[in-house]
């Protein structure tokens, strides 16, 4: 499982991006076929703290993912500590979904 750089509460940028690979560790081209995407931050086995369904893009070229926070505080919900995020990538054409689980710390700022 991958660690995304942690984030410093208060802060909006910078955009995360990933790299998700297939099963054969090709990256996955999200742009030559349509995905939707939904990204949920949390504790495993418990609701969601986040949830995000906009801002989030898909690439056929690296880094294929891109979490765009929104510039009004959308991270300063998460209290400082160490999240699960489950991105959650689904086909348009006919409903089928990918999932990818990442880990999100949120740290505490200098005051």
């Amino acid at each position: 499982m991958i660690t995304a750089p942690p984030y410093i509460q208060g802060a909006d940028l910078p955009d995360l991006t990933l790299n998700w690979r297939d099963s054969q560790s090709n990256l996955i081209a999200f742009g030559t076929v349509a995905h939707t995407f939904e990204l949920k931050v949390g504790q495993v086995g418990s609701a969601a703290s986040l949830t995000k369904t906009t801002g989030i893009t898909g690439a056929d070229t690296s880094p294929n993912i891109t979490i765009a926070w929104a510039t009004t505080g959308e991270l300063n919900t998460l209290v400082p500590g160490t999240y699960h995020a489950d991105l959650t990538a689904t086909r348009t054409s006919d409903g089928k979904q990918r999932k990818f689980r990442f880990v999100l710390p949120v740290e505490r700022p200098i005051t």
